[in-house]
């Protein structure tokens, strides 16, 4: 261990422990990284059946860096129809109920 240089005030021996410990992190251990949780919940009252597209989902580019999928949730449930508009985002068509409606997803 290294300990810090009190004479220099600056710390650099805990800077350089700090970056050797970086150094040896294996790049393909996800337990050695942040995970993030990302997520939400929007309730509606719909006076009416009402159709909506939505593009709530997390970029197409980012897939492979999540944990756990960030899949659309509705209650009450409807049949969702995924698709990619001409931009290359993920857009949901679904007709929400009278009522109150929510969306939610959750996502690691």
């Amino acid at each position: 261990m290294v300990a810090d240089n009190p004479s220099d005030g600056r710390g650099q021996g805990r800077d350089a422990l700090v970056h050797a410990q970086a150094r040896s992190l294996h790049p393909h251990n996800p337990e050695q990284f942040m995970q993030i949780h990302a997520g939400f919940a929007m309730s509606y009252w719909c006076p009416q059946a009402t159709p909506m597209i939505v593009t709530l989902s997390i970029h197409y580019s980012r897939a492979s860096d999540l944990v756990r999928p960030d899949h659309l949730v509705t209650n009450p449930s409807v049949p969702v129809v995924a698709y990619r508009d001409l931009f290359g985002n993920w857009c949901s068509r679904l007709v929400a109920p009278p009522g109150r409606f929510i969306l939610s997803a959750d996502a690691l």
